[in-house]
């Protein structure tokens, strides 16, 4: 049988402000390139890798394995983040196991090296069976604010979703500071779905089938600590195999507030 397709996207954009250029800017542009260039940041040469240098082998030797590490390098201290994850146990509900470790740029004359590991944090997150957390996104969401999120899955009777968590550094750990759903479905991935004589979705039982999806929007905004999200929701409820205009659609936006994210509209 046909597999129906899957409606997801996850989108982190920017939005900038822009200006139009004339002779007055232009010309009170040149006037400030000497104050511009006095403040500017002076960022280090890095020339080695930081997962050449730092010691993870508490982690690895525990059956942890990297599942991803990115390196910020803008800043006049770069800094980065590596997550790692590995398989929960069976009685933990359905959660995997992750550490995630800050470093930044800090040379040693002694020893040589150029990084160091400044904070970690150990956590869980659900997942389908417990499984390990399969992707992750690493994210600038503040002028000096770094984090990642999490892409995860669950599934329980008469249920299947899909979503993203955020995490970032607060008080010194990292800390969720946000979680959105990306898609929910009635039924199980692997329950048997099909259309009937109107074009519906239904499970096999012929319960017409809901369908919710999101788009995510991470809005710039140089004001604020941290970035602004916007959430688009849509509900397809039935789907139908020839008109994939949604039934409903809402948008909201989530701000930072008490170190964590939350609805505009609560």
């Amino acid at each position: 049988m046909k597999k129906m397709p899957t409606y997801v996207l996850l989108v982190i954009s920017f939005l900038f402000i822009g200006c139009d250029v004339n002779n007055k800017t232009t010309v009170q542009n040149d006037a400030n390139v000497s104050k511009q260039e006095s403040k500017s940041i002076e960022i280090p040469l890095v020339t080695t890798n930081p997962l050449d240098e730092l010691d993870l082998s508490l982690y690895t030797n525990d059956g942890y394995t990297i599942l991803g590490s990115y390196t910020w390098m803008e800043n006049k201290t770069p800094a980065g983040i590596t997550v790692l994850c590995k398989e929960g146990e069976s009685d933990t509900g359905g959660r995997s196991k992750l550490y995630a470790i800050a470093f930044q740029y800090s040379p040693d004359n002694d020893t040589g090296k150029q990084w160091k590991i400044i904070t970690e944090t150990r956590f869980e997150e659900q997942n389908s069976w417990s499984g390990p957390i399969e992707d992750v996104v690493f994210l600038k969401l503040g002028i000096s604010n770094f984090g990642f999120a999490t892409l995860s899955k669950s599934s329980t009777q008469g249920y299947y979703g899909e979503g993203i968590s955020i995490y970032a550094l607060v008080n010194s750990n990292f800390s969720k500071i946000g979680g959105f759903d990306t898609l929910s479905l009635e039924g199980n991935a692997e329950d048997e779905r099909h259309l009937d004589d109107k074009g519906n979705l239904v499970d096999s039982y012929g319960v017409k089938l809901s369908e919710q999806t999101a788009e995510i929007f991470m809005e710039q905004n140089t004001s604020k600590s941290f970035y602004d999200i916007k959430v688009k929701n849509k509900i397809f409820q039935p789907r139908k195999i020839n008109n994939t205009k949604p039934v409903k659609e809402w948008e909201e936006t989530y701000v930072f507030k008490n170190d964590k994210y939350v609805s505009t509209k609560q």
